[in-house]
């Protein structure tokens, strides 16, 4: 799962979705992507708890479908946001 940041729900996502989120048994992976900086905060979820981790610029998140690289991510998210 992947979500963008917004300054209004910024302590929501990062506390109540976590441990919503941490309890799901499919979802491996929570990656918060942080507009204001380019970094991305990822948890992985193992049975309900997660552990955290920062990536900045030029970083590579391992995931179990191949990695993730931090400017790739932001790159999308940038194209996206211009195109919507």
């Amino acid at each position: 799962m992947v979500e963008v940041l917004s300054p209004s729900t910024v302590s929501v996502d990062r506390r109540e979705r976590t441990a919503a989120y941490s309890r799901l048994p499919s979802l491996g992976l929570y990656v918060l992507v942080d507009p204001q900086r380019r970094w991305l905060e990822v948890a992985q979820l193992r049975d309900g708890h997660a552990t955290w981790q920062v990536f900045g610029p030029e970083g590579v998140v391992p995931t179990r479908y191949g990695v993730l690289g931090v400017d790739d991510l932001y790159d999308a998210v940038e194209t996206a946001a211009t195109t919507a």
